[in-house]
C-alpha cells in the first residue's frame, strides 16, 4: 500500500529493475524459513569452499556460540533491524572483545545477505547495522632475556628450532610450521614465505594478503642453528612426518 498513486509506479519500477537484475521474487513458503535452518543447511555448506578453511570454522563457531542460541526459533522474514539493533546490545554486555562482538556481527550479516540474494527476504535488515568501533588491543611484549630463556628451556628439537625460528626471524607460528628446507637460502641467509599451515586439517594455504609473502632476512645465529638441526634431520637424529 502506497500514499499516492506515483508512489505505486515508483516501487513498480524499482521491481522491475531488480528482477531484470537477476533478484528473484520472494515466495510466501520460503518466509516460514528459520534463521538456524537457512544457515546450516545452505548458507554453511554453500559458501565454506569461498573462503579458507580457517575463516570457514570461526565463522561456524562465532555462529554456534552467539548467533544459534539467539535466534533459534527465529523465521527470516521475522528478523527487523530492531531486534538486531537488541542482539547487539546483548552482545556487548558479554565480556567478549569488540573484535569479537565484530565478527558475530559480521556473520550474522553475511547469513542475512545471502539469504536476500536468494530471494527468501526482499532487503538484508543488517545492511545498515553498525558494527562495535574497533579498540586498538595493548600487546604486552616480553624482554628479550625473557624470550631467551624461554626458548631455552625447550628440549624437544623440534619444538626448540621453532621457537628459535620465531625469535629470530620473527615469523607466525603458521608460516614456520609451513617451511621446507627449499625455502631457506643458507647462503644469503634468507627465509622465503611463501606459504602457511592450517593446523587443524594440515593444509598448505596462501598467505591472506600479498605482503604476506615475502622474503625473511636471518642473523648468523640463527642460520647456525638451521644448519645444525638439518643435520641432525639428515643423521636421522630429529624426525618430522612432514616435508
Amino acid at each position: 500500500t502506497f500514499e499516492t498513486i506515483q508512489d505505486a509506479a515508483d516501487a513498480r519500477d524499482r521491481r522491475r529493475a531488480e528482477l531484470e537484475a537477476g533478484r528473484p521474487i520472494v515466495r510466501v513458503a520460503d518466509g516460514r524459513t528459520l534463521l538456524t535452518d537457512f544457515a546450516e543447511r545452505i548458507y554453511f555448506p554453500q559458501t565454506a569452499g569461498l573462503r579458507k578453511a580457517s575463516t570457514a570454522r570461526a565463522s561456524r563457531s562465532r555462529y554456534n556460540a552467539h548467533i544459534k542460541p539467539a535466534f533459534t526459533d527465529t523465521r527470516l522474514r521475522d528478523i527487523s533491524y530492531e531486534s538486531l539493533c537488541d542482539f547487539r546490545s546483548k552482545l556487548e554486555t558479554t565480556a567478549h572483545s569488540g573484535q569479537t562482538r565484530r565478527e558475530v556481527l559480521y556473520v550474522l550479516k553475511a547469513i542475512l545477505e545471502e539469504a536476500k540474494e536468494r530471494g527468501l527476504i526482499p532487503a538484508n535488515p543488517a545492511a545498515g547495522l553498525r558494527l562495535p568501533p574497533k579498540k586498538p588491543t595493548q600487546v604486552v611484549v616480553p624482554t628479550y632475556e625473557d624470550a631467551i630463556m624461554v626458548v631455552e628451556a625447550i628440549t624437544h628439537p623440534v619444538a626448540r628450532m621453532l621457537a628459535e625460528t620465531l625469535l629470530y626471524a620473527g615469523t607466525r607460528v603458521n608460516e614456520a610450521l609451513a617451511l621446507r628446507w627449499d625455502d631457506i637460502d643458507f647462503d644469503e641467509k634468507t627465509i622465503f614465505v611463501s606459504r602457511s599451515i592450517d593446523q587443524v586439517t594440515g593444509e598448505l594455504v596462501a598467505p591472506k594478503t600479498a605482503s604476506g609473502v615475502r622474503l625473511v632476512e636471518l642473523p648468523d645465529a640463527l642460520v647456525d642453528r638451521l644448519r645444525a638441526y638439518r643435520e641432525r634431520q639428515l643423521a636421522g637424529e630429529v624426525t618430522r612426518a612432514d616435508p
